[in-house]
């Protein structure tokens, strides 16, 4: 009877197939995305599952007119694929608190 009631539970489960853009400019840019994927696996193991990335690709930084030229550093990115059991909201609130925990700070618009 128990794994039945498993059985009806996991096959009741909706999965979203969610991309998640990646990208880093401050000093070891592959590392902070390898981190922050390790640290995704990690943190939800029964809610993200069936891992899959993009080659990461070096990209300019856009930055606004007049932007202090610290600002102009060049970006590692890429697309990280994957299924969630969870709200849109869950994902995000996982995706921002990897970010505080890797030390991003919140500066203004455009900065790095």
């Amino acid at each position: 009877m128990g794994a039945l009631v498993i059985t009806a539970e996991i096959s009741n489960l909706k999965f979203s197939k969610c991309y998640i853009g990646l990208g880093s400019n401050l000093g070891d840019r592959r590392k902070n995305i390898e981190l922050a994927v390790a640290a995704l696996r990690a943190k939800n193991p029964n809610q993200a599952s069936s891992f899959r990335a993009s080659p990461l690709f070096e990209s300019k930084a856009l930055t606004p007119p007049g932007a202090p030229a610290d600002w102009n550093r060049p970006f590692l990115n890429g697309v990280l694929e994957l299924d969630w059991i969870g709200t849109p909201r869950e994902l995000l609130m996982t995706l921002q608190s990897i970010e505080q925990e890797r030390g991003r700070i919140q500066g203004p618009r455009w900065s790095p």
